[in-house]
């Protein structure tokens, strides 16, 4: 018997794009996938950030 692959949830999607896991998505589930895939990965945001950051200070 074959088994198919289980979706991720939402809350495995939201640690694969680096939110915290004390954030809490009080929408439902189909507006935060939405989101989740709308967003930019946190660690990315930051290093973007720390760049903008350095950049300025020049």
């Amino acid at each position: 018997m074959l088994v198919g692959v289980r979706p991720y949830t939402v809350r495995e999607y939201a640690r694969l794009q680096g939110v915290p896991g004390w954030f809490e998505f009080n929408i439902p589930d189909t507006d935060a996938y939405r989101m989740i895939g709308n967003g930019v990965a946190v660690p990315i945001g930051r290093w973007v950030a720390s760049e903008i950051k350095r950049y300025f200070k020049k």
